[in-house]
């Protein structure tokens, strides 16, 4: 899974998201939750736009730059369906690790710095 772009809207990524995936693209979205709450409650100030499969980061980074671009690994409707029901629960909690460890950091460093 890799980082394709970070945004400040939510509403910007969840367009260039649905551009990817109707293009075969499996995309995943981090911090969409947390991105709706206070800042300060969760450290998220952007949204992250991932690619999941490492192979498509080249076709996905080509369609953001020219959406007339010929993917190569795109997958069908129902692989995407089947990989999302697969994967999805896994990376959520991935993230969820991550965002636990960045929350704990912040606070820490809150602390000591008080």
């Amino acid at each position: 899974m890799r980082l394709l772009r970070e945004y400040q809207s939510a509403f910007e990524e969840e367009n260039e998201a649905e551009k990817l995936e109707r293009r075969g693209i499996l995309t995943f979205v981090s911090s969409k939750g947390s991105h709706h709450l206070s800042r300060h409650a969760t450290g998220s100030t952007k949204v992250g736009l991932w690619v999941v499969l490492d192979h498509q980061q080249y076709d996905s980074l080509s369609v953001m730059k020219n959406p007339a671009h010929q993917v190569t690994t795109a997958l069908s409707n129902e692989e995407i369906a089947t990989l999302r029901n697969q994967k999805v629960p896994l990376i959520k909690g991935m993230l969820k690790i991550l965002l636990l460890a960045v929350t704990f950091a912040a606070i820490s460093l809150l602390i000591v710095n008080t």
